[in-house]
Formats: C-alpha cells, sequence, structure tokens
C-alpha cells in the first residue's frame, strides 16, 4: 500500500509540472501575430456527454489562406450547453474577428489566446487529490 502511495505522489506532482509547463506554453499564444479572419461556421456540438462550441474561420497570412477551428486552447468543456451556446454566438457567421497566428506555424491559430482559465484549477485539484491519497495511503501504513 505504500508503494502505492508514493506513486500517486508522484503523480499528482508530475501532472502538476505537466499541467504548468503547457500553459506557460500556451500563454505564449499572446506574442502570435494578429490577423483577421471571417467565421465561417458556429455552432454547438455534442460529443458524448459533452457540449463542444464548434468555429470554423477562415484567416490570410503571408498571402497565403488558411483554415482555423481552434477557439481557445486547452478547452475545458461541461455537460451542459450554456457556456457553448454563449460561445457560439459571441461568433457568428459572416463576423469578421482578430485571430492569433503562430509565426513558426501558420495553421495553428487561435481565436482567445492564453489556454482557457479552468485549465490549470481542473488540474491542480486532480494532482492535489492523487497526492493526497497517495499520502493517506503512506501514512496509514
Amino acid at each position: 500500500m505504500v508503494a502505492l502511495g508514493w506513486i500517486l505522489v508522484c503523480v499528482g506532482l508530475i501532472l502538476t509540472c505537466v499541467a504548468m509547463a503547457v500553459k506557460h506554453s500556451v500563454r505564449k499564444q499572446w506574442k502570435w501575430e494578429q490577423t483577421t479572419a471571417m467565421i465561417t461556421h458556429s455552432s454547438v456540438q455534442r460529443l458524448g456527454q459533452r457540449f463542444h462550441p464548434q468555429i470554423e474561420y477562415l484567416y490570410n497570412y503571408r498571402g497565403r489562406e488558411y483554415r482555423g477551428q481552434r477557439f481557445r486552447s486547452l478547452l475545458t468543456t461541461v455537460n451542459w450547453r450554456g457556456p457553448s451556446e454563449s460561445i457560439a454566438a459571441a461568433y457568428p457567421v459572416g463576423a469578421e474577428v482578430i485571430v492569433y497566428v503562430d509565426p513558426k506555424y501558420p495553421r495553428e491559430a487561435v481565436l482567445e489566446p492564453g489556454g482557457d482559465a479552468g485549465f490549470l484549477p481542473f488540474f491542480f485539484l486532480f494532482s492535489a487529490g492523487c497526492m493526497l491519497a497517495g499520502a493517506v495511503m503512506i501514512g496509514s501504513a
């Protein structure tokens, strides 16, 4: 039981480090180049028990046309329709919007840079749960 406890503690620590590294990487999107995009599709899609905003857009970058679908990186989704409907409503078909384009990989673009605010709290709670369960297993031995 002690070994499993240590494994859970390590998994929690590793998940925390990975989540922080991924979030740091996504924050770089604020420095990506901006260009305009045209919304070509905006709806809510149900995948299993979860709802996702489905936003598609066209943008030109350095003389080439690209199609994007990423609304926000690390998007956390929920099992009710409301939040996804709000996002889709904010990006109606035909709207001209700003898109952030990765200058190294122009096929990578995002409408809202920086990632989802709910990503880190979700991962920290999950990681803390792993570490707490591991600590309980170690302490009860």
